[in-house]
């Protein structure tokens, strides 16, 4: 039987009123797709309260993350932490009709309520001790690690040192569950004791003050031909050769003590000089043979790989400019040595200006004229010359310098009344050489480029900072750098003082406010990146700085390039361009170590301040490109890598 078309028009409006209808009901049946995640805290020590105020169309699903591995869905969760720190907490929450879900992530903040601290005071080798703390439990208990093997109880103590030292004194507070731990270092010292090491290089003497009181003490250098100073490791240039009896008083008045430390410092007569005569291109050079044997040697470097020997000599050199000439005496078992520039050629072109130290009209110091060589942008002291009395004030004269482009910059003599308030300062105020006013001479003396003495202000305190300067791979890699500048900037690069490392290369800064300060090694023509430091109440000494100079560049040490491990960490901006901002997510009270390394393994810029979920580093002072961001905490030791872009 044959299937049969069946045509009906009552079928026909069915079917389209059915399709009408389905249309319309599908049409409605569009659901909402918008959920919101969000909720409200509120803390109690350990102890969070939290509260869902999330919004959503329909019943929607929750979960909890508080961040230290432990998960919740209810809808206010109460929730205790072990330890004080940071956490990121986020609640989850998915429409169960529409598959919406929506994330909302907080960094909260607990502290423990057992957080403690300690004061302490000096007494000869008397300390007395006092924990400062937010329990006020009867049942806590306070014990103390007196670092000479002994243990203390009690919320107060004295307590007696046999000898003086250095000691690390730890309290830590139970109160069960809770417990706190703090450690501080102090120096026991009975008196004031005066000590200095000092090293002669020709007429030169570095001085080194190596004393120990119980407090900060002032100190007063007599060289004994003189002339007096304060500085911690000045330099001091005696004019003859002698016998000079140089004495270091210092007092603390906390103490109400004072030592005086007295050495007979021999500057002898075998002390390299030498006199020279151009013309044109030949050089007649005459040593000063005062006082030496008739068997001393005379060795002249006259240029770079150029050597000769005797008494006196004449060399021509092949072209005009300036070079740097070397004598070496050696007349058993003295050996000297001095440097000199000869300007080659006739130039008759001079530079000359006036130095500016506030009120200080009359003070000691030296000029340096620094030379920039277009070929390899490279800087070079090619000469110095003292502070001269004119009559409109204190300046400086550089004759005979050839055409080119310069650099000139001043510093105060240890003995000048100034010393200590202003910092070494570059044409025409500059602390840093990149940022100096380059004098460029073509055709004529240039005048009036005054330099303008930088003043440093140290607000005061208990803060330290201190670290080393030594060889990179150019040298013999490692060895002490002595007498280089390293100037204290604050954070925002305001300068607060400066000093020069001594002969172990060590250098330091004390009596310093809390606060976050720039550690710059200062040479001119070397690239250099600041250490930052922040100190505060419970930080508060950075003595391990290390800092290597080498040919090309100036650099806290060279690591291999690491790998990025970037679990917990966030950066931004990436790209950045002056300030990036770090959030770690740390669940404990830490020191952050931030290094900053170029992507060829060279490290940048180290920062040491307290870990925290939005922490600052200043990146203006890079060049522009890829570098990773090392974050190491101290107590853990945990690491964490990650990369970032430096910006125009």
């Amino acid at each position: 039987m044959k299937n049969k078309k069946i045509h009906s028009p009552y079928l026909s409006r069915c079917c389209m009123f059915l399709l009408l209808v389905s249309s319309i009901f599908c049409a409605n049946t569009s659901y909402a797709q918008s959920c919101n995640a969000k909720y409200a805290f509120k803390i109690n020590d350990l102890q969070v309260s939290f509260t869902d105020s999330s919004t959503a169309a329909n019943f929607y699903r929750r979960q909890w993350n508080f961040g230290d591995g432990t998960t919740s869905d209810s809808k206010a969760p109460v929730h205790t932490y072990k330890a004080a720190g940071s956490y990121r907490v986020c609640l989850i929450i998915k429409d169960t009709v529409t598959g919406c879900k929506d994330t909302f992530c907080e960094t909260v903040k607990v502290k423990s309520p057992c957080t403690s601290s300690f004061r302490y005071s000096l007494s000869g080798k008397t300390v007395t001790l006092h924990a400062d703390t937010t329990l006020n439990k009867s049942n806590a208990t306070y014990s103390w690690k007196m670092g000479d093997g002994n243990f203390k109880n009690g919320k107060s103590l004295n307590y007696t040192y046999a000898a003086d030292g250095k000691y690390e004194i730890c309290l830590t507070v139970n109160d069960s569950p809770c417990v706190s731990k703090i450690c501080q270092t102090v120096t026991i010292v009975s008196g004031c004791h005066a000590k200095y090491s000092f090293k002669i290089s020709g007429r030169d003497v570095y001085f080194n003050d190596e004393s120990a009181a119980a407090n900060n003490y002032i100190r007063s250098w007599n060289f004994g031909d003189g002339k007096k100073g304060d500085a911690k490791s000045p330099v001091h240039s005696y004019d003859s050769a002698g016998n000079y009896r140089v004495c270091l008083v210092i007092k603390d008045t906390v103490a109400k003590c004072a030592d005086t430390f007295c050495e007979t410092v021999k500057i002898s007569n075998c002390a390299s000089n030498f006199s020279f005569k151009v013309r044109d291109s030949v050089v007649t050079f005459i040593a000063d043979t005062t006082n030496h044997s008739s068997t001393a040697k005379y060795n002249w470097r006259v240029e770079t790989g150029v050597f000769k020997k005797g008494k006196s000599i004449t060399y021509t050199y092949s072209k005009t400019g300036n070079y740097e000439v070397c004598l070496t005496v050696e007349d058993s078992p003295c050996v000297a040595k001095t440097c000199k520039v000869v300007t080659v050629g006739n130039t008759g072109y001079s530079i000359s200006g006036l130095i500016n130290a506030g009120s200080d009209t009359a003070f000691p110091g030296r000029v340096w004229l620094i030379v920039y060589r277009a070929n390899d942008s490279a800087l070079k002291a090619i000469k110095v010359a003292r502070i001269i009395k004119t009559s409109s004030g204190p300046g400086y004269l550089f004759e005979n310098v050839l055409s080119g482009t310069y650099y000139v910059k001043a510093a105060l003599d240890t003995t000048s009344n100034s010393y200590s308030n202003y910092m070494p300062t570059y044409s025409d105020s500059a602390l840093k050489w990149a940022k100096a006013t380059k004098i460029t001479i073509s055709k004529a003396n240039v005048t009036g480029q005054d330099i303008f003495m930088i003043k440093g202000t140290n607000p005061g305190g208990k803060g330290f900072i201190g670290g080393k300067i030594s060889q990179g791979a150019n040298k013999k890699e490692g060895e002490p750098v002595s007498d280089v500048e390293v100037l204290l900037l604050d954070e925002n690069g305001k300068p607060v003082g400066y000093t020069y490392s001594d002969m172990s290369g060590d250098f330091s800064f004390a009596g310093l406010a809390w606060g976050t300060y720039q550690v710059y090694t200062e040479v001119a023509g070397l690239p250099t990146f600041p250490a930052i430091v922040s100190l505060s109440e419970t930080t508060p000494t950075n003595n391990d700085l290390k800092i290597k100079m080498n040919s090309t560049s100036i650099v806290t040490a060279i690591q291999p390039v690491y790998k990025e491990v970037h679990t917990g960490l966030k950066l931004y901006p990436n790209p950045v361009n002056n300030i990036l901002n770090i959030n770690l997510d740390d669940k404990t009270q830490q020191q952050a170590t931030m290094t900053i390394y170029s992507i060829t393994g060279k490290q940048m810029q180290i920062t040491i301040k307290p870990a925290s979920d939005n922490m600052q580093l200043p990146v203006n002072e890079l060049p522009n490109g890829l570098y990773f961001l090392e974050v190491k905490l101290d107590k853990s030791q945990t690491i964490t890598r990650t990369r970032f872009i430096k910006a125009f």
